[in-house]
């Protein structure tokens, strides 16, 4: 749901379980979990009608505990169903702070939008995402023939 404010000042949301509605109180310190899930809007470049070849992703972060690999999943025009078919991940950077991964397609996707989800399960304790960088290119605009 949209954040408001309860009747202590106090940021909320909204999530909903089967019939169940739970309120929940933001949490803006860092929170330490073995699970994480960020998933970013249905991105269409601004051409929404337009075709475009998607060739990879660019992550930049930092995270604490284990080594975190294989965390991307991706869906296409507008779709809800995630998956993480056809992509191979390349740590560019492993610095002691950020790392910079570099994952990308087997075959460039063409699609007309896309969305990310990073995910992972028993991996990191905390995970900080600096940007994520969508390497794709516009294809030509279907020319109709006068007639």
């Amino acid at each position: 749901s949209n954040f408001d404010y309860d009747w202590n000042g106090d940021l909320v949301y909204a999530t909903e379980t089967g019939n169940a509605v739970d309120i929940k109180s933001w949490q803006s310190d860092d929170q330490d979990s073995s699970n994480f899930l960020y998933q970013t809007k249905d991105f269409d470049f601004g051409h929404p009608s337009r075709y475009k070849k998607i060739y990879g992703f660019y992550l930049t972060y930092k995270h604490t505990g284990s080594e975190i690999s294989d965390f991307v999943k991706y869906a296409r025009d507008g779709s809800t169903t995630f998956g993480h078919s056809n992509l191979s991940n390349n740590n560019l950077d492993t610095a002691a702070s950020f790392e910079i991964q570099k994952v990308t397609f087997d075959t460039p996707l063409k699609c007309q939008s896309i969305a990310l989800q990073l995910y992972g399960v028993g991996t990191a304790t905390q995970i900080e995402i600096n940007d994520i960088g969508i390497e794709y290119r516009l294809l030509p605009s279907a020319k109709v023939a006068a007639t």
